[in-house]
């Protein structure tokens, strides 16, 4: 016979990370031009909060849980999101764009990572948050490859780092450089290392 499982341990952590995650919404909207998402002000918040007092064992669960599960169906939801009629559209050249720069960025990153004697997990979470859609990449893909705290929080404050830096300097590169709408989308969207940016 299963066990049935409380909630009541998860809700302290959820609702901090709810309360969080409001929190970040919100502030996000007195940001100019969507310079920085809802999902960077939180992290920071959370980095924040986390140095001043660390989460004690009532609030470990439920902050767990929305890093690991929650995480996981937020991306799914935001796949859902997309207008595939729009994607189809822009066709073979976006998947071509795609491949090379997960190749790219998985292949550079393990030289680099050599380099630099960084252990093979952060190397991998750094080249997942720069190849793929940042922060949402790196929590998914950290339980799959047992990752530290360490390592997700250094690769998650790089990427989120290099998004903000390259969020004020890439549109005044484009127009400097006279890209089209579609040109500028491309290369933006496969350097910036995160959807909602």
């Amino acid at each position: 016979m299963l066990k049935r499982l409380s909630p009541l341990p998860y809700l302290p952590g959820l609702s901090l990370a709810l309360a969080l995650a409001v929190l970040a919404t919100w502030l996000a909207h007195f940001i100019p031009s969507g310079i920085i998402s809802a999902s960077v002000i939180a992290l920071f918040l959370g980095m924040v909060l986390h140095t001043i007092k660390q989460p004690g064992k009532q609030l470990q669960q439920g902050i767990g849980f929305a890093s690991k599960r929650l995480l996981k169906i937020a991306i799914v939801l935001l796949g859902a999101s997309l207008d595939i009629t729009t994607i189809m559209q822009v066709g073979g050249r976006s998947l071509m764009i795609m491949l090379f720069t997960l190749a790219t960025c998985f292949g550079i990153g393990h030289f680099v990572g050599k380099a630099l004697h960084l252990n093979w997990k952060m190397s991998n979470l750094i080249s997942a948050g720069t190849g793929i859609c940042g922060g949402s990449a790196i929590a998914a893909i950290a339980p799959v490859i047992d990752a530290e705290d360490r390592d997700i929080a250094f690769a998650m404050s790089a990427t989120f780092l290099f998004d903000m830096v390259m969020i004020l300097i890439f549109p005044l590169m484009g127009h400097a450089l006279g890209m089209s709408d579609t040109a500028y989308g491309l290369w933006a969207g496969t350097a910036v290392n995160d959807t909602s940016s």
